[in-house]
């Protein structure tokens, strides 16, 4: 007998014979409550350590549903509502889905995505941190304002997508495909971009300091000052690490390159305009060793001033 019950504990299903996995098939969809619009039966919904693995969730509301822990590998989620879902610790390894996909403000803290595929999923203020996410394919996704603390996306397709306000702080992004991805004002310290393509990626008033950049490609990214209120954010790459970086034809106007680490980068029509002495310096010294690193030895998000 299959029973689903809310997170507060009060049956929603319980149908002899039939099993969760049915139950949620069956009911995924919102119905009808008259003049008050639609009513979805799934939502805030217990499903946490469920099997559902393969499941067709396509269509299916989700809204803010314990998935903790559920195994959803190879689950449909095209047009799935799963905003503000619990999906911390969940397998949604080569999960699909697509444009009309909502994970708004979901929480995926540790959630497994390998080769999963939400390319142009709706992602605003998702908590993604120390996802595992190989393979993982997230081109045009709507990340503004996601934190991504800590994450390993190795090899994440991110053409395209929109990371604005996004918080990366110590993410590991070695490969990453993020041509044309929308940046402005994120916070990338301390992250690993080695071998990145950021080509014509937009990262006005990014914070990159500390950041591994080795071998990326950031021809003509624009890496311009962004005003914010009545100030200026300038990007910062202090202390990154742009070791033979494709720099060409980049918009670099006022990126502070304190004690960055520039050794073979190719800056052929680069604009450093604003550069102060200190920033052109930059691209013929050699750099501190190491970054530094807070108390412990792990990385804090830097608090950034206008």
């Amino acid at each position: 007998m299959a029973i689903i019950r809310n997170r507060d504990g009060e049956v929603l299903f319980d149908e002899p014979g039939k099993s969760v996995r049915q139950l949620i098939v069956e009911n995924k969809r919102p119905v009808s409550a008259g003049p008050d619009g639609l009513l979805a039966p799934l939502a805030d919904a217990d499903l946490h350590g469920q099997d559902l693995h393969g499941l067709d969730l396509s269509g299916a509301w989700l809204i803010d549903a314990d998935l903790s822990h559920a195994n959803l590998a190879g689950a449909d989620l095209d047009g799935a509502d799963l905003s503000d879902a619990d999906l911390t610790g969940a397998d949604l390894s080569e999960a699909t889905g697509g444009e009309d996909t909502r994970l708004d403000g979901a929480d995926m803290q540790a959630t497994t995505l390998d080769h999963a595929d939400l390319s142009d999923a709706h992602m605003e203020g998702v908590r993604l941190e120390g996802a595992i996410a190989p393979g993982l394919a997230l081109a045009g996704a709507q990340l503004t304002g996601a934190t991504l603390y800590g994450a390993m996306l190795d090899g994440t397709v991110l053409d395209g997508a929109n990371l604005q306000f996004a918080a990366l702080t110590g993410a590991s992004l070695s490969c990453a495909g993020l041509h044309g991805a929308f940046m402005e004002l994120a916070v990338l310290a301390y992250t690993d971009l080695s071998d990145a393509d950021l080509k014509h990626a937009s990262l006005e008033g990014a914070d990159l300091r500390g950041s591994d950049l080795t071998r990326a490609n950031l021809r003509n990214a624009d890496m311009r000052p962004l005003r914010v209120g009545d100030g200026t954010r300038r990007v910062s790459l202090s202390h990154a690490r742009l070791d033979s970086a494709d720099l060409s034809g980049a918009d670099m106007t006022g990126v502070i390159l304190d004690l960055a680490s520039c050794r073979d980068a190719d800056t052929t029509g680069t604009n450093l305009r604003d550069a102060t002495p200190a920033d052109m310096a930059a691209l013929l010294t050699e750099p501190d060793p190491e970054p530094p690193a807070s108390p412990g030895g792990r990385w804090i998000q830097p608090t950034l001033g206008i």
